[in-house]
This record gives C-alpha cells, structure tokens and sequence, in this order.
C-alpha cells in the first residue's frame, strides 16, 4: 500500500468508474426526505437510541435495487454480529464475531453466512442446518482472552486484529486490540491463542468519563501495516443518545507491556456520520465506512492518511433497512458486505456512492 499509481482518472473517478452502471441506478434516489430526528436500532432487545440532527430518509423504496439482501445468518451462536472481514488466506471465508456478552470467539462463515469448522467435528456439532443429537458449532475459542466489547475485526499480513474498543459509556481504562495469528478455519477446533494484547489510550481523554463522550470505538481498518480507528459520538453524557461526528486515530506503537497512547489524526465535528465500521479497499485507495442511515467512502490526498480531509462519497440507506448495521469489509475491488446484528447479510456495489465533496 506504498505509493500510489495513477492513470487518467479523477479522484471521483476511482468510486464512480468502479462500476458504471451504477448511474442507471442511482437516478432514482432523487427523493429524500429529511428528517429531525431518527430511531436507530441497537442490540437484539430492539431498544433505540436517537441521533439528535437531521439524517436523509430514504422514501424512493429504490434501496431494494441497492442493497442486496444475501442472507440471514440462522447459525444459533451467532446472535449479534459485530464485525466481519474477508480472509486474504483462504478463498471463500469471512470472520465475524459477535458484540459484548458473547464468549471470546470467533467464527468463519462463508459467501452464504454458513459457519466453516473442520470435517471430523461433525460427530459431534452442526453448522447450518439443526441436527438431532448434535451441538452447534461454537466457534473458535480465542484462549486467554475476553470479550470485554469487541466491535470490529481487521487483518492485515496474516494477522487478525480484534478491536476491544466497545466503550458505550466513555469510562474503559483496558482498551486494546487482540491480535492473532489467521488460524485455518477448517483445520483448528482447539482454540486459538492470541499472540499479543496490544492497549491503547486517548490522548485527549484526560477523565473516565470525560465531559464530551468521543471515545467509543466501533470502526477500524490498517493501512500501510498501521491500525487506525474511527469513534463513534454519544450526546449529553448519555449511552442512549449518538450524535454525529467522528475522530480519526492512528496506533504508532505496539507495546504490549504499558499502554499506548493514541495519534489523535484529524477531527470531523460537523460531518454527519456514526461510524460502526470501517475497511479498506484492496488497493488500499478507498476507505469505506458504514454509517446506520448509510455508507460513506473517503479518500485521502497523496502522501497523507488524514481520511477524512480528503474526497468524500455517500450512498444514504434507510435505517430501517440496515438495522444496527455494524459490520463491513470489502469483498472485492468492487463489492462491499455488510452485516447487522439482526443477522443479516448485503452487499453493496461501491460504485453507488456519490460524491460530497
């Protein structure tokens, strides 16, 4: 992901031309309907939390021509997506892991959400399909850790990143990432042991909780060997209540003996985004970054990795629809995936989105 090649294309030109017929499409989401305030999903109790400014409601019904509906992921352990990212190891294989109150776990699934696990476990455990007498398969044990809240996945050189970066009330002192060792998801049924926990803080966060609650963490990606992250913005010291806005930050040191302390990398008050999870393109160009009304895609200038300062694309999708979406990777140069934690499956072609700026 060093230096970029370029050839007769725009900044634009990267998302648009990724998939031309996406202007066909996209003229039929003139209608939008704003809105003062939105109910988003969170969590299987269905309760809602409440953005407190304006979001774009979709009102064209044209996201059924958009979001592709791939499946619903009926696996029982599975229950609460949180985080998913493509293997670069073995074909067809995606992880996910499930939110906080989960086990320390991981599962790998396929293009159609059914679990991977190796061939000599199914005397005793079933994937997909219930089977009498059998136990459903529970996933690979990350050994020696926990599940504090873990709200997005990365990989990167063989390695899993697992962010432990849930801080739903701003006040988490043990803030880290678990990085493991890509095990095969069809050879290992012992568990997996982390080689390292990495802990991070704030710099800017000087008290538990601290006056503005920025600190909750839900997106996060690697670019050139560096992880990065995108917090999510609660208004008025409330677990209950998100505002848009987000704070990007860069990991520059990977002690695992003390804690370090964040590369707090840019700041964007006024964009209206809550990040819920994050990846980068193949080529390392494009970030995506999913949104509960939406899907955004941002593109640094030349020589910098301030995301957010750069080219800004958006694709609005209705709340509805998506759910508490919080989970995205990229499946391909052109094809993004999304999950929720209703347990369903989309793709999206990332050509849709449009530009802001």
């Amino acid at each position: 992901m060093g230096g970029r090649t370029r050839d007769n294309l725009t900044s634009a030109g990267l998302w648009a031309s990724v998939i031309l017929r996406a202007r066909v499409a996209t003229t039929r989401l003139a209608v939008w309907t704003t809105v003062a305030v939105v109910s988003l999903y969170v969590g299987a109790s269905s309760s809602v939390i409440r953005a407190d400014a304006d979001v774009e409601a979709d009102t064209s019904d044209s996201w059924e021509e958009l979001l592709h509906h791939v499946t619903t992921v009926l696996h029982p352990p599975l229950n609460e997506i949180s985080g998913i990212v493509r293997s670069r190891t073995y074909p067809d294989v995606w992880w996910v892991h499930n939110d906080s109150g989960d086990e320390a776990r991981l599962f790998a699934i396929n293009a159609k959400g059914q679990p991977i696990m190796p061939a000599w476990r199914t005397d005793k455990y079933f994937g997909q399909e219930f089977e009498e007498g059998k136990e459903p398969w529970p996933g690979i044990e990350m050994l020696n850790s926990s599940n504090g809240d873990w709200e997005d996945i990365t990989i990167d050189d063989g390695r899993l990143y697992i962010a432990d970066m849930g801080n739903n009330g701003n006040a988490r002192r043990d803030l880290g990432f678990y990085v493991v060792n890509e095990p095969n998801p069809a050879a290992i049924d012992r568990g997996a042991r982390p080689i390292s926990f990495i802990p991070v803080t704030y710099p800017d966060q000087q008290t538990y909780p601290p006056t503005d609650w920025r600190f909750d963490c839900e997106a996060v990606f690697v670019h050139q060997g560096q992880l990065y992250l995108l917090t999510k913005y609660r208004a008025d010291g409330r677990v209950d209540k998100i505002t848009y806005g987000t704070s990007l930050y860069r990991l520059d040191t990977t002690h695992t003996d003390k804690e370090n302390e964040l590369t707090l990398v840019s700041r964007a008050d006024d964009l209206r985004i809550i990040p819920t999870a994050a990846d980068l393109s193949p080529d390392g160009q494009r970030l995506a970054v999913l949104s509960y009304d939406g899907v955004w895609g941002f593109e640094a200038a030349d020589g910098s990795d301030d995301w957010l300062a750069g080219s800004v694309w958006r694709l609005a999708l209705p709340p509805h629809q998506l759910k508490q979406a919080e989970g995205l990777c990229w499946d391909d140069a052109t094809t993004l995936r999304i999950t929720n934690e209703q347990r369903d499956i989309f793709t999206l072609d990332a050509g849709l989105l449009q530009p802001v700026r």
